[in-house]
């Protein structure tokens, strides 16, 4: 998700673009595993921080895929208390220990729980007859499920031809990490991917790539003469960063 998404906003201009910044285009997003603690803790606080700052377009829908039976009025006000403590937990996150009404709504009004297992192959039909009812005919596929499931989902969707772009309608796909364990199994995941889908319709997603830490690294070795000279790849093997963290990933 964009920075800017993150930035404040007065108060009298929640909902509204940012002097100079455009909305994103007309597209419906498909979450797989909208019971996950990525979808709960990361895309439904950015998702409200981009509606925030009015950079969603109006006719966006979200459907977000999982197993297990769930009427869609329960999973909002499930997201929606789950979004109030975070909000009162991580403030700095949000700009304030409450949601902001108006751009919670916004986000909510427009969610749909789909219910569907990822690997059986009916899903994949009836999410395509969903889509074809969506305001937009763009779809940005979003997989934050557990590693195992990203080749078989890729495969589905290739299979229903819910990948195919016509008619000037874009078909993206984000893949979170862990893309992979080692390289042979990265090129493995790759090739099966790019059976169905080109590469620029693929991206690979890890938000740990944006952490200060990791981004400090290069400023570390450019503000440095010192570190600069034995910064390189012919002297180091490998960085090892570790990140500690009350809760699991």
């Amino acid at each position: 998700m964009p920075n800017e998404a993150n930035q404040p906003l007065p108060a009298d201009q929640s909902n509204q673009p940012r002097a100079g910044k455009h909305p994103a285009p007309p597209c419906t997003l498909v979450i797989f595993g909208a019971g996950g603690d990525l979808t709960k803790r990361l895309l439904m606080p950015a998702l409200y921080n981009l509606s925030a700052n009015g950079l969603l377009d109006d006719s966006m829908e979200i459907i977000s895929v999982n197993h297990g039976e769930r009427e869609t009025s329960v999973w909002r006000d499930e997201l929606t208390q789950s979004l109030k403590k975070f909000a009162a937990d991580k403030a700095s996150t949000f700009h304030t220990s409450q949601l902001k009404e108006k751009a919670w709504s916004w986000v909510e009004q427009r969610l749909e729980y789909f219910h569907g297992e990822f690997e059986e192959d009916e899903t994949f039909p009836r999410l395509k007859e969903c889509l074809s009812k969506s305001k937009s005919q763009n779809v940005v596929f979003y997989l934050a499920v557990s590693a195992r499931f990203f080749a078989p989902i890729v495969e589905h969707l290739g299979s229903a031809g819910l990948l195919d772009e016509k008619d000037d309608h874009f078909r993206r796909l984000v893949i979170e990490k862990p893309f992979g364990t080692d390289l042979a199994s990265a090129k493995d995941l790759n090739a099966r991917i790019l059976k169905y889908a080109q590469e620029t319709q693929v991206y690979r997603i890890d938000h740990f790539l944006g952490k200060d830490t990791v981004q400090s690294i290069l400023a570390v070795r450019i503000a440095n003469a010192m570190f600069e000279l034995v910064m390189r790849r012919e002297y180091i093997d490998n960085v090892q960063i570790t990140a500690a963290e009350t809760i699991g990933v």
